[in-house]
């Protein structure tokens, strides 16, 4: 009955005890004695429940005690939560103006009132929990150190800057207050960043831009950087908590904290760093430095690493040589674990005394010292766990790592020898995935639902480890944006398995090369290469044919992604380009999974690997950006036919078999002006992305496709579905030379779920194919200047969730079938000037949470089926300046959080059965000059937590009923310079206590009860 188990219940009650704040609201109440004997009696409690835990199963007296001992503990938290929500209700309405404030509040009624009933129930507590501690006595139970995560830390929740040397625990106390339940009540936002080596004020902003939204944030300019976070931190008190910093560049703190600053006041930012230097740079505030562990803490560690439950060190010479080993620990966490689990498999005192004298440095106060200690656990582990060890040091610092992607990485590099043709390599590799996580070189394990270990990380220290007892096999290039060249001899290191990035030097084609900069020939012999390689500044190559050869591309036969760019300083042409020779020279092996070709000059792409049916048999994802002169890729000698537009179905069949890929399932193609024909590509699944680019490329796959299908031309494999039927995302961005969407076209796109339309100038309509997309679930059309109108077979997407249309200015009407929409969660329609009316069955929407409308000047009525959106939570009005009233229905959305109403100019009222919104949150009014008044209603609005009404100079009044807000947490109220004064409903005295904020601006003096500020 582990769920009997009170054991993180004790623990929690006995830091909040002994938290400064437990002990200011002891003196407050004056219970200061009882809540410390309190604590006292629990930690006492405390020492007990690991044996307790261990004879529960078998001893039922040690069941009852520990049932009885959960019902008191869990009396005790209540009490502590009475005592916490009083000292919030204070801190709220007094902030840290503590004593006279205090004697103002607590009145001696319900001072006295409220102690003798605290009193009352921490002394029938104390009584219980007193019989509990005596009868614990009776039960011969042992008291035990328990093991947990931080050993005596908790007085430094605290600080703000964490300090001391690896593997000592900053880390693990940074988490322990991270995820502690009081500081995430506190913060708004939580964010945790590890830094490490290389500080980036770019990267560093991105990645808690990342962890603050739950997204991947990449390829921003700084500006969108800095805006995006602006908006993540807006006026929030957030907690950021940087991790394993090493920047010393005074520059480099003030830059990052520029970024920091639109967080709202009670932020805070956690550093851990094993540099005095940082603390120093970035606080005036005194570091916590981290010690080690006593001798005695280290020794119970030790004791837990290296014996077995219950067969602790009983030979006191084990103990004696065990406390000299621990001496060269010096108290270190990290190196104690290691050293315990090396020294479990260690029986005789011969063997310990072996350990004890194998030469390593001692651990001290610096940097690195740590590592030999490390060394000597990994020099002790069995040699099928040393290489897959090793091999971990491929993956970056602080990864999570999956523990199936680990296993499929050792299993392929032939790393698992099972000791059995019984057993299955994949158990055999999980096993040595347990046995380092037993042995602490993994840690922080994640779980699933049912407790199994999915993944995990390795302490920073333990990869360093990795790194020096592997051979140069990686070579990490990140954040090197001014890197101009590689250097001569690269290509001896022939071990190299990971090469990111390879820089042609400007000097390249000069007429003398340079003694320090290597060409491509120095990836001959670096065949041992795999996943991506990035080949940049290729304008630079001169000699193609020569230099191609020469990188041997085509015997890297474990790349799986390619990068090749032309883009360079100075990429003017001002020598001979000879592009198609060099991408002819660079071809990699068959089995490439990506390929990324950028900058691209010449006019076609023509090889030899182009003269099969089918050519890259296995690239899943195609780039072509910014190749302005391409007009086509193609075979050798049909490559001009193929480019003319009046060649007939049945010239094609004299040509043998055209190419097409055979795997690719996305496909990307940006700035291509010019390029008109090129491989099909009808078996695409996932993504088809086309930004100014001509619309002929797919136009062409579905008609040749369909043209070869009919004479069995193409593979077998295309026979059994159309083209492009499987894809799932389709883009179309910039095209000019686009009308209509096709209806051939249209009605393949079976299992279609994303349709993104944008920047379509001559897009005048879409055909009433489009109702064959039965799979669409998002639907975008945006910046379609000469689009009128929407197909009524619109309303036949049954899929759609999402439907945005906005800056179509010549649209005038949406068509009723959108009514028809059942399962349309979010509709939003943006600078539309020309819409004068929505459809009356946008009612039937049942499934809609989100309808936005802004910028649609000739709107000016919404319908009054709106009313039936019982689905509804968010409605988003603005910038609608002929509108001029809201449908009385809206008071039927009972599901509605979130209401924002602004720049409407000729809105005049808004309706009464706003107050019917019970489940409102939000309430926002802005730039709303001709409003008067609010719906007396609205002091009905029993959730709503936050109201800001602003810029609506002829509001004169507010309603009464707005004292009645019970859940109110912030009112905002600004430029509203006609309103007088407020109901006496929300004066001082009637405030809703948790009103945390009060903004008023600019109404000093017109308060309720005089002039009074400072309330927010």
């Amino acid at each position: 009955m582990a769920e009997a188990i009170p054991i993180g219940l004790v623990r929690k009650i006995i830091e909040r005890l002994g938290s400064t704040t437990f002990k200011e609201i002891g003196s407050i109440w004056g219970v200061k004695g009882e809540l410390e004997n309190l604590k006292n009696t629990f930690s006492a409690i405390q020492a007990v429940l690991q044996d307790a835990e261990e004879k529960q199963d078998t001893n039922n007296q040690v069941r009852d005690w520990l049932m009885k001992l959960r019902d008191v503990a869990y009396d005790a938290d209540d009490v502590l939560s009475d005592f916490s929500t009083e000292d919030l209700r204070r801190r709220v309405m007094y902030g840290d103006k503590m004593a006279k404030k205090v004697r103002i509040f607590f009145s001696s009624s319900n001072q006295l009132a409220f102690r003798f009933k605290m009193a009352h129930k921490i002394k029938a507590i104390r009584e219980k929990l007193d019989a509990i501690a005596n009868d614990k006595n009776n039960l011969q139970l042992e008291e035990r150190p328990l093991q947990t995560r931080v050993v005596a830390r908790e007085r430094d929740q605290t600080h703000s800057f964490i300090l001391g040397i690896g593997g000592l625990g900053k880390t693990t106390l940074a988490q322990y207050v991270y995820n502690d339940k009081e500081v995430k009540d506190y913060f708004e936002l939580k964010m945790w960043v590890c830094v490490s080596d290389v500080f980036n004020v770019k990267t560093i902003a991105e990645k808690i831009i990342g962890c603050a939204t739950n997204t991947k944030v990449e390829n921003l300019e700084m500006e969108q950087v800095q805006n995006k976070l602006r908006e993540c931190l807006n006026q929030k008190k957030y907690l950021l908590l940087l991790d394993d910093v090493w920047n010393e560049d005074v520059e480099k703190w003030c830059n990052l904290k520029r970024f920091l600053m639109d967080g709202s006041k009670g932020s805070k930012v956690v550093i851990t760093t094993r540099s005095k230097k940082v603390a120093e740079i970035t606080s005036t505030i005194s570091p916590i430095f981290l010690k080690g562990l006593s001798e005695k803490q280290s020794w119970s560690l030790l004791e837990q690493m290296a014996f077995k439950k219950g067969q602790e060190a009983i030979d006191p010479k084990l103990k004696e040589i065990g406390m000299d080993i621990l001496v060269k620990c010096c108290g270190v966490p990290l190196a104690i674990k290691t050293i315990g689990r090396t020294l479990y498999f260690k029986k005789t005192e011969v063997e310990w005394s072996n350990i004890k004298d194998q030469d390593f440095t001692s651990v001290t106060q610096k940097e690195n010292d740590i590592l030999p200690v490390l060394k000597l656990s990994y020099d002790n582990l069995p040699s099928y766990l040393k290489c897959c060890f090793a091999y971990c040091s491929l993956f970056p610092k602080d990864y999570q790592i999956s523990k199936l992607t680990l296993i499929q990485l050792w299993i392929a590099q032939g790393f698992i020898q099972p000791p059995n043709e019984k057993l299955q390599l994949e158990d055999v590799a999980n096993e040595y995935c347990m046995d380092l996580l037993w042995r602490s070189f993994f840690q922080e394990a994640e779980e699933d639902e049912f407790g199994n270990i999915i993944s995990f990380k390795m302490h920073d220290l333990i990869h360093d480890v990795a790194q020096t007892v592997s051979s140069l096999k990686h070579l990490e290039i990140d954040g090197c944006e001014s890197l101009t060249h590689m250097p001569c001899g690269i290509g001896q290191l022939t071990s190299l398995q990971t090469l990111p990035l390879f820089v042609v030097s400007e000097e390249d084609h000069a007429a003398s090369s340079s003694k320090h900069c290597g060409g491509l020939a120095e990836l001959n012999k670096l065949n041992n290469l795999r996943g991506e390689l990035c080949i940049k500044n290729l304008a630079w190559v001169t000699d193609a044919t020569l230099e191609a050869k020469a990188a041997n591309l085509k015997e890297k036969r474990h790349l799986r992604s390619l990068e090749l760019s032309w883009d360079s300083k100075d990429n003017n042409d001002t020598y001979v380009s000879d592009d198609e020779n060099l991408l002819e020279g660079l071809q990699p092996y068959h089995t490439l999974k990506k390929l990324n070709v950028e900058g691209y000059r010449d006019r076609e792409i023509t090889d030899e690997v182009s003269a099969s049916t089918t050519f890259f048999p296995s690239l899943k994802s195609l780039t072509l950006r910014r190749c302005p002169n391409l007009k086509g890729w193609w075979r050798r000698d049909i490559v001009d036919a193929a480019t003319t537009t009046s060649i007939s179905s049945d010239q094609y069949q004299q040509h043998i078999s055209l190419p097409s890929f055979p795997c690719l399932s996305h496909l990307d193609i940006w700035n291509c002006n010019n390029l008109t024909c090129m491989p099909l590509f009808p078996y695409l699944e996932e993504k088809l992305k086309l930004v100014n680019t001509s619309f002929k490329p797919l136009q062409e796959t579905m008609v040749m496709t369909m043209n070869m299908s009919a004479t069995s031309s193409l593979p077998s494999s295309s026979s059994s579905s159309p083209p492009l039927s499987k894809l799932k995302s389709l883009t179309l961005l910039g095209i000019q030379d686009v009308e209509s969407l096709p209806e051939e076209l249209l009605k393949n796109l079976a299992s279609l779920q994303s349709l993104d339309i944008f920047n379509c100038p001559n897009l005048t309509s879409l055909t009433e194919g489009i109702d064959n997309l039965t799979s669409l679930q998002r639907l975008k059309i945006s910046d379609c200047p000469n689009l009128t109108s929407l197909p009524e077979g619109i309303g036949n997407l049954t899929s759609l969730q999402r439907l945005d249309i906005s800056d179509c200015p010549n649209l005038t009407s949406l068509p009723e079938g959108i009514g028809n929409l059942t399962s349309l969660q979010r509709l939003d329609i943006s600078d539309c000037p020309n819409l004068t009316s929505l459809p009356e069955g946008i009612g039937n929407l049942t499934s809609l949470q989100r309808l936005d409308i802004s910028d649609c000047p000739n709107l000016t009525s919404l319908p009054e089926g709106i009313g039936n959106l019982t689905s509804l939570q968010r409605l988003d009005i603005s910038d609608c300046p002929n509108l001029t009233s809201l449908p009385e229905g809206i008071g039927n959305l009972t599901s509605l959080q979130r209401l924002d109403i602004s720049h409407c100019p000729n809105l005049t009222s808004l309706p009464e059965g706003i107050g019917n919104l019970t489940s409102l949150q939000r309430l926002r009014i802005s730039h709303c000059p001709n409003l008067t008044s609010l719906p007396e209603g609205i002091g009905n609005l029993t959730s709503l937590q936050r109201l800001r009404i602003s810029n609506c100079p002829n509001m004169t009044s507010l309603p009464k009923g707005i004292g009645n807000l019970t859940s109110l947490q912030r009112l905002e109220i600004s430029d509203c310079r006609n309103l007088n004064s407020l109901p006496e409903g929300i004066g001082k005295s009637h405030l809703p206590t948790n009103t945390g904020n009060l903004e008023l601006s600019p109404l000093e003096g017109k308060m309720p009860g005089g002039n009074w500020r400072g309330l927010a």
